[in-house]
């Protein structure tokens, strides 16, 4: 048995290597952004997790808020999970994209999963500006079309 213990030890250090999928040569990306009001964002990209997180904090360092990005092969975000300062789940976003590769829809979840409703991007011409309608958990339309393009 002692000498199985080595070989057992060496086994168990190396089969998370041989499992998971190899992410070398795409490092963990950090970004910080200050802001004129002494507030704060990191945003971490972690290839491995398949995540991308930004945290929101205050001039003193506190965190305000947080929002988790799951990321697909091409690490471009497929939803997100919007927490609170002390880390609770406040509501969830699924993204579901159009031909182009654009957020055409974001359905929204409460933090047990209840519809919650959604954001629908109407894109008309431009690429990257879209107007923007939202919908209740009931389908109807919550904001009056303003023209408005984000």
């Amino acid at each position: 048995m002692k000498t199985l213990l080595p070989l057992l030890c060496a086994l168990s250090l190396s089969a998370p290597c041989l499992l998971a999928q190899d992410y070398s040569g795409e490092p963990i990306k950090a970004t910080t952004h200050k802001y004129p009001d002494g507030t704060s964002s990191t945003s971490v990209t972690d290839p491995e997790k398949r995540t991308m997180e930004e945290t929101f904090r205050d001039s003193s360092g506190k965190t305000l808020r947080k929002t988790v990005y799951p990321l697909n092969d091409q690490n471009i975000a497929r939803g997100a999970i919007h927490y609170d300062a002390k880390g609770k789940v406040i509501y969830k976003e699924v993204y579901v994209f159009d031909a182009q590769g654009r957020i055409a829809e974001s359905k929204l979840f409460t933090w047990d999963n209840q519809p919650k409703g959604k954001r629908v991007m109407i894109y008309e011409g431009s690429k990257n500006q879209a107007r923007i309608e939202d919908y209740n958990e009931y389908g109807q339309l919550i904001t009056p079309p303003s023209g408005k393009k984000h």
